[in-house]
């Protein structure tokens, strides 16, 4: 009974993780698992995948609006910013 159990345990067993690169790392075919693999989260993912996606993209339109707007915003230095203006 114990011998068993030890040997179980010595046995490596694959994480998720692991057995998801080693299907899209082979250079088999795409197959069906790989197009649904999407479709197979579950449904308590998708509120969390949406705010993900919505708090990443407000982050990016706040930066790159205030890298755009922000006139007291150095950006370039002051010899390079001189020479722009005279243009």
């Amino acid at each position: 009974m114990f011998a068993r159990a030890a040997a179980r345990s010595l046995r490596p067993v694959a994480t998720p993780l692991q057995a998801t690169s080693k299907r899209f790392a082979s250079g088999a075919p795409a197959s069906g698992k790989e197009r649904r693999y999407l479709r197979d989260m579950p449904v308590d993912v998708y509120p969390l995948a949406f705010l993900v996606t919505v708090v990443c993209s407000g982050s990016i339109y706040m930066c790159a609006h205030h890298l755009i707007t922000d006139k007291s915003l150095r950006l370039l230095p002051d010899s390079a910013r001189a020479e722009a203006k005279k243009h």
